[in-house]
């Protein structure tokens, strides 16, 4: 069985973190980079991150 052994953040194609080996770290990523960039979150998976503080 395969597992993934780090993560990476791009945007627009380029890699703006990583490689990074903690997946909460990852997640705080993705939510800080919607916040900060003012990112369009997709309308359809709008309920996804209500879970978040």
């Amino acid at each position: 069985m395969m597992k993934p052994s780090s993560w990476m953040l791009s945007t627009e194609g380029q890699v703006v973190m990583g490689p990074h080996d903690h997946f909460i770290n990852g997640l705080a990523a993705v939510v800080a980079s919607y916040y900060n960039f003012s990112l369009q979150y997709p309308e359809d998976a709008s309920c996804t991150l209500e879970f978040i503080p």
